[in-house]
């Protein structure tokens, strides 16, 4: 586990009333496939956080996965909370976390699709359609990735972001 430095105060500043104790944090395992190791990393960034304080928060986790994981292949995804709107690309330049994790060899171009993640829902109404979720990789070779909406079969919101999905190759 990884706990990211704080960017906000949840419980001093509660937002919309939700009075949180602790912090964001990242969770990390080492898992064999076909006899090779490889890094796999949950992240869940701060939303309240400036795009400097995410960058911060990405800086902090890629220098912790990269004490642990030395030369293994990674791959980390997870909720970055970047102000990137629907159908965005990494082109916002304000959104420095990706500048980040490319400037230490990660890629985000084969990982994703440039579509919107969240959706409306009954607990989340306000927030739109942005794209939120993301993947990036080091040593891995990705492709296939796809949004799945994250609707029951009757067509009930089940959450208000997507299921991102990404095929990936080792070696």
């Amino acid at each position: 586990m990884v706990r990211l430095p704080d960017e906000a105060d949840w419980y001093v500043d509660a937002k919309g009333g939700q009075r949180r104790i602790g912090n964001r944090m990242a969770v990390a395992a080492t898992f064999t496939h076909a006899g090779q190791d490889f890094i796999g990393c949950a992240v869940h960034l701060e939303s309240r956080a400036d795009f400097p304080g995410r960058a911060r928060q990405m800086r902090f986790l890629l220098d912790a996965i990269e004490a642990r994981a030395g030369a293994l292949p990674v791959v980390i995804g997870g909720d970055l909370n970047t102000a990137v709107e629907a159908e965005g690309r990494l082109g916002d330049a304000r959104e420095t976390l990706f500048a980040e994790a490319i400037a230490r060899g990660y890629d985000w171009s084969a990982c994703n699709r440039a579509a919107p993640t969240t959706r409306p829902s009954h607990w989340s109404a306000g927030c739109g359609t942005r794209q939120l979720d993301w993947f990036c990789t080091r040593g891995l070779r990705a492709g296939e990735p796809a949004v799945v909406p994250a609707l029951a079969p009757d067509g009930t919101v089940l959450s208000d972001h997507e299921l991102i999905l990404l095929t990936l190759h080792l070696g």
